[in-house]
């Protein structure tokens, strides 16, 4: 799957930095790296040990059939399943939700109410918004490293 991904990236003309190989992360990790048209550093990884806890099925197994992810036409008239005309037909397993991104847009939230909350009002001064900021703060980096550890503990 690792030289599919890479091979197709060098197809479309993107940057590779490093050929697949295994590292010495883990043993089975066979990772490449590549950068994508913004340069931005991607890294097409296979680990066996989370591939076993994969909830798509190989197509080789017996008694299993997959589909094809349904195609759209991108602005540029390339075909996928993003309409981002350089990913072309990248399968949706390779593009993933970082994790986080709710948990922090929830935090710059309550941190912009709060700073609101202490600009109209009388009673509020900008220690009582450091203070809210301070905890928010606090809390905000005790749940990320929840939900690290429960990642680091489902392995």
């Amino acid at each position: 799957m690792v030289d599919e991904r890479l091979a197709w990236a060098r197809e479309k003309g993107l940057e590779i930095e490093n050929e697949p190989q295994e590292w010495p992360y883990t043993p089975g990790y066979y990772a490449g790296f590549f950068h994508d048209p913004d340069g931005i550093k991607l890294e097409v990884v296979y680990v066996p040990e989370r591939s076993e806890m994969s909830t798509t099925p190989p197509p080789d197994q017996p008694g299993t059939t997959t589909s094809a992810p349904p195609t759209t036409s991108g602005p540029t008239g390339t075909t996928g399943t993003t309409g981002v005309p350089w990913l072309g037909s990248m399968p949706d397993a390779a593009r993933l939700p970082i994790p986080g991104n709710a948990e922090f847009a929830l935090y710059l939230v309550s941190l912009v109410l709060a700073w609101l909350v202490c600009w109209f009002t009388d009673s509020l001064n900008a220690n009582n918004w450091f203070t809210f900021f301070t905890v928010i703060t606090a809390i905000y980096i005790l749940s990320r490293g929840i939900a690290k550890a429960s990642r680091v503990l489902e392995q």
